[in-house]
């Protein structure tokens, strides 16, 4: 057994020996041309201007829900935010939850009838093109929770954004008065 050892010992030196022979690792630093220019700097507002959004109010009614929703570029949204409010403070809720509520709407805007699953569509004029509240209902049993939440969902995916949890849905909606009832309001943007 001892005379194994000074073979280990001589094995176990010359390994030291061969790593310490290396050449010492070294920085260098060198200088390389351009492939591409580069990047202007991003211009938040820009930006911004680009990404979708969506200022929706659900309304519950009886057997039904009506919707009021309207979606646009981030810019335009919030041109016209102020007058979507003041729009909603002048819906009036049918005494029949099957006939469509009545508003009014400012002189620039114009009023389609129903189309598809709309039962109106409102036109807001917009430097950008023209804008459109979409007025639609669904049939709404259960709790409030358990539907405002799956529809704010389907809007984010709309955006193509990821869903959200009741309690951080809950946390960004406001309520506002109407006429006669109250809205769910919820406003959303896709963040590119």
């Amino acid at each position: 057994m001892f005379s194994r050892l000074p073979g280990a010992l001589v094995a176990c030196l010359l390994l030291l020996l061969t790593l310490g022979c290396k050449p010492k690792d070294e920085v260098r630093v060198s200088t390389v041309p351009r492939a591409s220019e580069p990047r202007e700097p991003l211009d938040a507002e820009v930006v911004a201007s680009r990404l979708d959004h969506t200022l929706a109010a659900m309304v519950p009614q009886g057997e039904r829900a009506w919707f009021f929703k309207l979606a646009g570029p981030a810019k335009a949204i919030d041109q016209h935010r102020e007058a979507f409010f003041d729009f909603l403070a002048t819906v009036t809720l049918a005494e029949d939850a099957t006939e469509t509520p009545t508003w009014k709407i400012p002189d620039s805007w114009q009023e389609q009838p129903a189309s598809n699953m709309r039962v109106a569509t409102l036109v807001i004029s917009n430097e950008q093109g023209p804008l459109e509240i979409a007025v639609s209902w669904l049939p709404l049993s259960g709790k409030w929770e358990n539907f405002v939440v799956p529809n704010v969902n389907r809007w984010l995916g709309q955006l193509k954004e990821p869903p959200l949890d009741e309690e951080t849905i809950f946390k960004l909606t406001k309520q506002v008065e109407l006429q006669n009832g109250t809205a769910t309001v919820i406003e959303l943007g896709s963040v590119g």
